[in-house]
């Protein structure tokens, strides 16, 4: 067997005078396996149907690439091709294209004809059982349900991208923040310029203040005794000595100091 009519092969078309084929045989000393020969679809290169060549042909020349019948394939410019064996919402190919459903659907039948040993009629017959035709209006629903798929799978896809994104942005801003509050923690507090520090505690310098009034009081009082002065303290000593008892910070008292 040759291919293209040029190209030899290793396959070899025997013919067998039974309908049952056996699984293998002997060619000289060699072991050959069979299988059954399954001829390609018959198209006309003339009108570009299956089923007959063309010196049967009675339809008008067709161009195989864009299934127009102004003119033929080899004068054929278009860009776009499309096929005369298959309708409307099809997809761009030829009338030649092994992927075409017509040829497709022509491949099976003649499968069925020659694995099943029938005619070429009762051959399509089964296929038309097994492959129940659909009306335009199922062919629609159908389209319209695979592209409603697709855009579902594409809104899921866009969701969990952004998802992802924002997981993203918030274990980045997380690590931000862990960062700037360590650098803080490590860096030394320094007093601003033009302050002093403050040396013990409020109560302490509150204390040491009416220490120092108490006694610049009392110096007033022994060169004038004859004066009488009050002077608000928190804590004061009397000018005789004795030793006033403490009073509470948020409640001065009146300490009358000479005769």
């Amino acid at each position: 067997m040759t291919k293209r009519g040029t190209v030899s092969t290793n396959n070899i078309i025997l013919t067998f005078d039974s309908t049952d084929l056996p699984s293998e045989i002997r060619v000289g000393y060699v072991k050959v396996r069979v299988r059954p020969f399954v001829p390609a679809p018959m198209r006309c290169f003339r009108c570009q149907r299956f089923g007959h060549t063309k010196d049967n042909c009675r339809g008008r020349p067709t161009c195989s690439k864009c299934a127009s019948q102004d003119h033929t394939d080899e004068t054929c410019d278009s860009e776009t091709p499309r096929c005369v064996n298959c309708g409307e919402g099809q997809t761009p190919h030829s009338a030649y294209d092994r992927s075409c459903p017509a040829y497709v659907k022509e491949k099976e039948i003649m499968t069925i004809k020659a694995t099943r040993n029938l005619s070429f009629k009762e051959a399509r017959e089964v296929y038309n059982q097994s492959h129940p035709k659909t009306s335009y209006a199922q062919k629609e629903a159908l389209r319209r349900g695979e592209e409603e798929r697709r855009a579902r799978e594409a809104r899921r896809a866009r969701l969990v991208q952004k998802a992802l994104e924002a997981k993203e942005a918030s274990v980045a801003a997380s690590a931000s923040g862990s960062a700037n509050a360590a650098v803080a923690a490590d860096t030394p507090e320094t007093p601003e310029a033009g302050t002093r520090p403050i040396m013990g505690s409020p109560a302490a310098s509150s204390t040491s203040a009416a220490a120092a009034t108490t006694a610049a009081a009392r110096d007033a009082c022994v060169k004038d005794t004859g004066r009488r002065l009050d002077i608000p303290v928190g804590a004061a000593t009397d000018l005789r000595g004795s030793r006033a008892p403490r009073q509470a910070a948020d409640a001065p008292e009146l300490v009358t100091l000479g005769g």
